[in-house]
């Protein structure tokens, strides 16, 4: 009698589920279904080989438009600019993003609490919690680390870009067109995307400056910023350009091997404590009988 008893909370947890998950289907299924064609090449490639983000594409498109009752738009403009220099992944825009972390929150959250009331009873709301932070701020974290390696990236090539734009300035051709030459080879590059980019603003009737400023702008990196101020003065002041950019390209090269030099440092001092760690685990395993037997005072006992 009192298993049978034990067992009706969880067989009405079993069914409030059932009828809680057909209630969200129906309403997923009652959502408008957008067209795909309406969107870039971009996001379409992105939810026809993702097949969660497919499911749950209709989902964020309606919970989107909400996200400006939620954040402030300087959140929201922040978490753009990350967007673009992250290279604008799916083409998605910050509400959207956001909406991402949201609709993890309360799907991981839900199925804590579930699992966890389960398990656990009313400790079980530890486990929800755990589950919303966890679904709100993975996709945060992926944007940042997506973020800081494309940033990497357009680093690493900066130097070479550099040189080769005062190679073809050298030889006589102008900026715009050392700018052309350095992206029609590669394609996939996010430096040279960020640089067609800045020739497609200047086909749009932008200056010369606002697409360089722009440009500085939608990549973040200092020695960028570097190089374009120093472009925009060495106009102003009639300096020629290949000296300037031979010049860029000497001080990137330079503050990289410093770079370089001070993480080697950062790196001997973090390897420290974890190599103690392992010095000491060694240490135990090797001699933790012989020490728990000097406490004992059996060191010299016969067994």
């Amino acid at each position: 009698m009192s298993d049978t008893v034990l067992l009706i909370p969880y067989a009405m947890i079993m069914i409030a589920s059932v009828m809680i998950a057909k209630g969200l289907l129906g309403w997923y299924h009652a959502m408008p279904n957008p067209n795909l064609s309406v969107f870039s090449q971009k996001r379409q490639d992105a939810v026809s080989t993702s097949g969660l983000l497919k499911l749950g594409h209709r989902v964020i498109l309606w919970h989107a438009p909400r996200m400006e009752r939620f954040y402030s738009q300087q959140t929201l403009d922040l978490f753009d600019l990350k967007l673009r220099r992250a290279g604008r992944p799916g083409d998605f825009l910050a509400p959207e993003f956001l909406a991402v972390s949201q609709i993890a929150a309360c799907t991981l959250g839900s199925i804590g609490f579930a699992y966890g009331g389960l398990l656990f009873g009313i400790f079980g709301i530890f486990f929800g919690l755990l589950g919303i932070l966890i679904g709100y701020f993975t996709p945060i974290l992926v944007l940042n680390e997506w973020m800081n390696t494309r940033m990497t990236l357009m680093i690493l090539r900066l130097p070479y870009a550099v040189d080769v734009m005062a190679l073809c300035l050298s030889a006589g051709s102008t900026f715009i067109g050392a700018v052309e030459e350095l992206v029609k080879d590669s394609r996939d590059h996010p430096l040279d995307e960020e640089f067609r980019i800045f020739l497609s603003e200047l086909q749009l009737g932008k200056t010369r400056r606002e697409a360089l400023l722009n440009l500085t702008q939608r990549c973040g990196i200092d020695l960028l910023d570097n190089v374009v101020l120093s472009v925009i003065q060495g106009e102003e002041q009639g300096v020629p350009i290949s000296e300037v950019l031979k010049r860029e390209a000497a001080h990137i090269r330079k503050v990289r091997i410093e770079q370089a030099d001070e993480q080697a440092n950062k790196a001997s001092t973090k390897i420290l404590f974890p190599t103690m760690i392992i010095v000491v685990a060694t240490l135990l395993l090797l001699f933790g009988s012989f020490i728990i037997k000097i406490f004992r005072g059996t060191v010299f006992s016969v067994a």
